[in-house]
């Protein structure tokens, strides 16, 4: 059940299995409700996209576009590189306040994928007191956890692994984990309202002693303009392959609600 409060759309298909997985393997997607005849994905945490094949559904896809809010060349590379045709490159709309691409499902929805760029959208589209926010990673789903969670002014960002956001591959250096961990946060961190300048506390959890003195310039450059407090720990992790976690908090200048 969609919780009271968030949004539901739902798009029609006469290939439920077809539409699944592409909103599933292509756009990575979490499935989180199958009904049989419609099954529901969590876009984010206020928002849900639902797919059906039911028999007495509307007909025809004009005047219907489904807008995603996101990294837009990075979705955009990682999408071509996936085999969708876009309608052209990421570009400038309404008058430069929103940046974006066009691309349509198997079903011919037209998808868009859009930053907005003008700071007049900051009140409107940062996460609510108590939003949680999700980065599509598996890991969340299977532990029961979120990525980030706002509770008033502060945003408390979980212990963040070096995975690869496209891939959730692993590098094998404890140097692009740290890396990938810090630029994870850092897009959490945006979707809630503020950014790394706005660190508070970080906690750093390294594999080995010798990789924590390796990545200490890391974690330098990515917090040297906020100086959070920093608490470092030495330990085993939960698989041998991750090499650090990083756990953040940071101060909202105004809380959303």
């Amino acid at each position: 059940m969609v919780p009271k409060g968030q949004q539901l759309t739902f798009l029609y298909t006469d290939d439920l299995p077809r539409s699944v997985a592409f909103y599933r393997d292509v756009l990575d997607l979490e499935p989180v409700v199958d009904q049989g005849r419609a099954v529901l994905f969590r876009v984010n945490d206020g928002a849900y996209l639902g797919v059906s094949d039911r028999a007495d559904r509307p007909r025809g896809t004009d005047g219907v576009m489904v807008s995603f809010v996101g990294d837009v060349d990075r979705v955009y590379a990682k999408l071509t590189a996936r085999g969708v045709a876009f309608d052209g490159p990421p570009g400038p709309q309404m008058d430069g306040t929103v940046y974006a691409a066009f691309f349509r499902d198997p079903d011919g929805y037209r998808l868009e994928i859009q930053e907005f760029r003008d700071p007049r959208w900051d009140a409107l589209f940062s996460a609510a007191d108590g939003a949680r926010l999700y980065s599509g990673a598996p890991f969340e789903a299977q532990a029961g956890y979120a990525r980030a969670v706002v509770a008033g002014e502060l945003v408390h960002v979980a212990g963040t692994t070096g995975f690869d956001p496209d891939t959730l591959a692993f590098p094998d250096d404890v140097e692009s984990q740290c890396e990938n961990a810090f630029a994870n946060i850092a897009r959490a961190l945006e979707r809630a309202g503020c950014g790394l300048d706005d660190l508070v506390r970080v906690r750093v959890f390294a594999a080995s002693r010798a990789e924590f003195h390796r990545v200490k310039p890391i974690v330098k450059r990515w917090c040297d303009r906020a100086r959070p407090a920093n608490t470092s720990v030495v330990c085993e992790l939960d698989q041998p392959w991750m090499r650090i976690e990083i756990e953040a908090t940071a101060r909202r200048t105004r809380p959303r609600g």
